[in-house]
This record gives structure tokens, C-alpha cells and sequence, in this order.
């Protein structure tokens, strides 16, 4: 199972990222944290590149480029072999907050969908839950 936590800053999603993994955990779910843009080694690398306050000329279409680059990442490196694994993956952030910045990345929603699908689909990846999921406690 996949969860992403979507939200403004200051919202609470890291409270709520907690509790619902604190429960996971006290159902005795194997869980996996993490956030995006980052959660692996290169993807935390790309984040840092996007919130340099450095790199004020950054056009908008690289940094969305860089968000998917580190999205995909991400995805190979931490999501799919977690799943794979039929452990629980709750995500600080996903797809729903870069469409949420879409109009600053001057990309139509059919661009935004396009370069999305390229940076999440695997025609290789396959997962099954091991374990059946209540969601009842939430």
C-alpha cells in the first residue's frame, strides 16, 4: 500500500505522518517513511538543487524536470522494492503537489500528465500486499 500525505506547509502533514505510522506499526505493519522531492540519496541531492535559494534562474520547466528526475528515483530506489517487499509506503508528499505548482512550471496539464506518466510507470513492476490492510483506526 502506497499513502501520500498532500498539503500545505504548516498543515500538519508531518503529525499525521507519525500517527498514522505509530498505528501502522501497533497493527504490526512492516512501514516504510519517506518524503519527495527526496527520500534516497540522489533524489535528496536533486531536491537540494531545486531549494538552493541560490539558483535563482532556474526556469520553471528544469525544475519540474529535476522534481520527476527525483520522483523516479525515488520510486526505483525506495517506493517499488519496499512494496515489493508488502511492506506499508506513507510518503510526505507525491504527484498531487507538483500539480498543485503546475501553473508555476508553465506546463499544460497535458505536459504535467505527460511527464508524469514517464517518470512513474514501469512496464516491469509488479507488486501484491502480503497482508491484508484494515484502515478502520484511521
Amino acid at each position: 500500500m502506497f499513502i501520500t500525505l498532500e498539503g500545505p506547509e504548516g498543515s500538519g502533514k508531518s503529525s499525521v505522518l507519525n500517527e498514522i505510522t505509530q498505528r501502522f506499526i501497533n497493527e504490526g505493519y512492516a512501514i516504510v517513511k519517506t518524503r519527495e522531492p527526496g527520500g534516497t540519496e540522489i533524489a535528496e541531492q536533486i531536491r537540494n538543487v531545486i531549494l538552493d535559494k541560490a539558483n535563482t534562474n532556474m526556469d520553471p520547466r528544469t525544475e519540474a524536470l529535476l522534481y520527476a528526475a527525483s520522483r523516479r528515483q525515488h520510486l526505483v530506489e525506495k517506493v517499488w522494492p519496499a512494496l515489493k517487499e508488502g511492506k506499508i509506503v506513507i510518503c510526505d508528499r507525491f504527484l498531487d503537489s507538483s500539480l498543485a505548482f503546475l501553473p508555476s512550471f508553465f506546463l499544460s496539464f497535458s505536459s504535467f500528465i505527460k511527464l508524469s506518466i514517464f517518470s512513474i510507470i514501469s512496464s516491469s513492476f509488479l507488486f501484491s500486499i502480503k497482508k491484508p490492510v484494515s484502515l478502520s483506526f484511521i
